[in-house]
């Protein structure tokens, strides 16, 4: 029977709307009502539901435009009707119209009716069209249809002059679920629920266009996975997005969270717009989500993955001559530590080397946060061991090495008594030069000491350089010299001994520079440390008059400052932990966190 109702639907039709019947010039109307037994051709012939969409199904192949007209009245279809692809079916019909702008579509309310039985109750294949009906009592439950409890619309479809709800879904959109572009005309999305999301509409391809206000809906999720820069301020995260279905226009505002949370979020400031871009100018770890509005609705959006911002290290070892680098605006934390002293040898016999009988005192350690406001060159000085004493010739009689960077040079003796270089100081400057440049000595605005050479000696500063004799500890005021620690005095006398050199510093350890006392060498006196604006400090200006506050003439003042003698605890500079002073040579670090 149904092979001859498409066939009569066709001919007939398309007559009657005065085309001929060729497949691609058809435009085919088929009339259902509640009641229908027909060949669907007329109202007086309407056809029912089921037969109708059976044949609209089989005709696709063969019209370009096949509508399905249906009076009004409940219809309960047996199971989900699918509106096959180009199809368009309408509703809100009397019973009497010959066109479609005859409906009255308030006034012949005509309903599907789902009763939670079967799933989707609409299925709108593409192209297709959904115009005038109640949409009801879907139930969108069971694989694979667990989406789109009232209508399940594919690609390039539309629903116009619809109410659709009290629908539901196991997944996704309780009313609407849009595979692909969908377009939404003058229609009710309401009362419909969904347990994973999209109550009433779920699709990022969802154009709407009159009718109610739809609360907005972020159909997009944040992506979850965590997203981490290893340095600040070096690959930009990725931008994250969200797309938005319902009646515009919206309102956008980001939150930043410490918590993986939408709970006490932080308002980010000037971040009004569907797409924000986290920034990776600052250290922390900090998740995002975006609250946004419309005129009849809010809806917040999933948090983000872990956006994690590294500070960028730079570390600076020993290399015997000055390194620079040009920092831009930023904040940074600045860290410096001090060479330690050189070891003593004593009583060899002639023509071996003497056994080490001591070893030199550790350097001190400094730290501050600098806010820089403008592009910055600064030269970084970092301090070399003390030779130990019997390395520095051929033979065996010679002290020690000057520790590069204001270390003194240890003493010697006739018969291999000899003392350890001083160690040098590693320091941060803003004038470059050779390391004992008076103009560049004086810009340093921080200084970790070094420690004095032999032992016992004086460790590398804090405030003031450690001491192991009468001879007077370096100072912010005063020392051997300004920058340069004191070379151990020698004697070329049997049974003298050598004495260690002093440790640089902003002011140079002090020692005994003329000869030892018998067998009993003299250790050298470790350097002063210096930081600009840390309490205690007493800077300089260009002309190396002291200011008497801690402030370098440069301007550059740091913060959160310590200053850490060389025998006490401080961060292990290539490692992790802690240790009590630096031994080896110097090192320094620059910390950039914001």
């Amino acid at each position: 029977m149904k092979a001859h109702l498409l066939k009569a639907v066709l001919i007939i039709g398309s007559v009657a709307m005065g085309f001929n019947p060729t497949p691609t010039m058809a435009q085919t109307i088929i009339y259902v009502k509640a009641d229908g037994t027909g060949n669907g051709v007329s109202w007086a012939n309407a056809c029912s539901m089921d037969d109708a969409i059976d044949v609209a199904n089989t005709g696709s192949a063969f019209a370009s435009d096949i509508q399905i007209w249906v009076m009004k009245g409940t219809y309960t279809p047996s199971k989900m009707l699918t509106i096959p692809t180009s199809v368009k079916m309408y509703g809100s019909f009397a019973g009497t119209e010959g066109a479609l702008e005859d409906r009255d579509i308030a006034a012949n309310p005509t309903i599907l009716d789902g009763q939670k039985k079967f799933g989707s109750v609409v299925r709108l294949e593409p192209f297709s069209v959904l115009d005038g009906f109640t949409v009801q009592n879907g139930s969108a439950q069971a694989n694979p249809l667990q989406n789109g409890g009232g209508v399940y619309a594919c690609d390039s479809t539309v629903i116009a002059n619809c109410i659709i709800t009290q629908n539901s879904a196991n997944a996704y959109g309780g009313g609407v679920y849009a595979k692909d572009a969908l377009k939404i005309v003058n229609s009710k999305v309401e009362g419909n629920t969904a347990l994973l999301g999209g109550q009433n509409i779920y699709g990022c391809c969802i154009t709407i266009e009159g009718g109610d206000c739809f609360s907005p809906y972020i159909c997009s999720r944040l992506p979850v996975s965590q997203e981490t820069r290893a340095t600040i301020d070096k690959t930009p995260f990725r931008t994250l997005t969200v797309r938005m279905v319902g009646t515009g226009p919206f309102t956008y505002q980001w939150y930043s969270n410490t918590s993986n949370s939408t709970v006490s979020g932080t308002i980010v400031p000037v971040s009004t717009d569907s797409a924000y871009t986290p920034p990776h100018t600052a250290i922390g770890q900090l998740y995002y989500f975006v609250v946004v509005k419309n005129a009849c609705g809010v809806d917040t959006s999933n948090v983000s993955g872990l956006h994690a911002v590294a500070p960028l290290v730079t570390n600076y070892d020993y290399t015997g001559g000055v390194q620079s680098v040009v920092l831009p605006p930023g904040q940074y934390i600045v860290e410096c530590w001090g060479a330690q002293g050189g070891s003593q040898r004593s009583n060899s016999t002639s023509g071996n080397q003497a056994a080490i009988t001591g070893t030199g005192s550790k350097g001190g350690y400094a730290k501050g946060t600098l806010d820089l406001t403008a592009t910055t060159s600064f030269y970084i000085y970092v301090g070399q061991l003390g030779g130990t004493g019997g390395t520095r010739g051929s033979g065996y009689s010679d002290g020690g090495v000057a520790g590069w960077n204001g270390g003194g040079t240890g003493g010697s003796d006739a018969d291999n008594d000899v003392g350890g270089g001083g160690g040098g100081a590693t320091d941060i400057r803003i004038v470059s030069g050779a390391w004992n440049n008076v103009a560049s000595l004086r810009s340093r605005i921080m200084v970790a000491g070094g420690g004095g050479g032999s032992h016992p000696s004086g460790v590398g500063g804090g405030v003031n350089g450690g001491t192991n004799n009468s001879l007077g500890q370096s100072t912010q005021t005063t020392g051997n010299a300004f920058g340069i620690g004191q070379a151990g005095g020698s004697q070329n006398v049997t049974g003298w001994v050598g004495n260690g050199g002093g440790g640089g510093g902003w002011y140079g350890g002090r020692t005994d520079g003329n000869r030892g006392s018998g067998h009993s060498a003299i250790g050298g006196n470790g350097g002063s440390g210096f930081i600009s604006g840390h309490a205690g400090c007493n800077a300089v200006n260009a002309s190396g008059t002291h200011l008497g506050n801690p402030n370098s003439y440069t301007g550059l003042v740091f913060t959160k400052t310590s200053l850490t003698a060389g025998n006490a605890s401080m961060p292990n500079p290539r490692g992790t932990g802690n240790i009590t002073g630096n031994s080896g040579h110097g090192f320094a670090r620059i910390t950039r966190t914001r």
